[in-house]
């Protein structure tokens, strides 16, 4: 009967055991996703940065081709209008 009910508590101790590691994984997977949207949105704002950048600096270079009096003047990068 003792071996019995030591199996029992045994079972009941991995059982529980189980449990807790479910538990972790779901803790874990929940993590996971968290930071997998994390860096999704670090990599879709750094696109985004990066394309926002590259239309200023397409702005900046329109620039060099400023109307002046009706007539086009190239003017070179770095220099003033």
């Amino acid at each position: 009967m003792d071996v019995a009910i030591e199996e029992a508590g045994r079972l009941s101790y991995w059982k529980n055991q189980e449990e807790k590691i479910g538990r972790i994984r779901t803790e874990l997977d929940e993590e996971k996703r968290k930071w997998d949207y994390f860096q999704l949105m670090v990599t879709y704002s750094n696109k985004r940065n990066s394309s926002i950048t590259t239309i200023t600096n397409g702005c900046q270079l329109c620039l060099c081709r400023s109307e002046i009096s009706g007539k086009k003047k190239k003017i070179r990068v770095g220099d003033r209008a």
